[in-house]
């Protein structure tokens, strides 16, 4: 073998090297599942439905936690950062605890089992009302569920 057609053969073995480790590092990258699969859970509820329950019922339907209303705001782009791992203003508890509903405020705030918490009895802390407030709708049994089962799969922000 000539030695250019030796340069040529040794050009191919370092590209087909390079690409098997690129693929490689890319496929650890991968979340796990078939081809094509996003990697999330069908059964953990994607956060745009989260977004939507706060958009009809605490900010854009209801206004109370909007842009220039009260904490914490919920408008889309700036709910998850306002909301989860941030700690309550009325308790010392996490508004939203990825993994735990128990304790996550803003669950008991809308599942209206605030009285529940040893931390309300405990201190005499106001803990307010359920809910959404205004307007006397309490979130559906489905919109409850969809937010627990979020919470539960650690709150997730896709």
């Amino acid at each position: 073998m000539n030695h250019e057609a030796s340069l040529h053969t040794s050009a191919k073995v370092v590209r087909t090297t390079v690409a098997l480790a690129l693929a490689s590092a890319l496929a650890s990258c991968a979340p796990p599942g078939p081809a094509g699969d996003s990697g999330v859970d069908a059964g953990v509820p994607a956060f745009a439905e989260i977004q939507m329950i706060y958009t009809t019922n605490c900010s854009v339907g209801r206004s109370c936690h909007a842009a220039n209303g009260r904490f914490p705001v919920l408008v889309t782009g700036m709910s998850h950062a306002a909301t989860v791992g941030v700690m309550s203003m009325q308790i010392a508890m996490p508004m939203i605890t990825p993994g735990n509903v128990e304790r996550s405020y803003l669950w008991h705030k809308i599942n209206g089992t605030m009285s529940t918490l040893a931390e309300c009895r405990a201190m005499g802390a106001d803990c307010g009302t359920r809910m959404p407030m205004v307007g006397g709708g309490e979130l559906s049994a489905a919109q409850l569920d969809t937010f627990r089962r979020w919470i539960a799969a650690g709150a997730p922000s896709q």
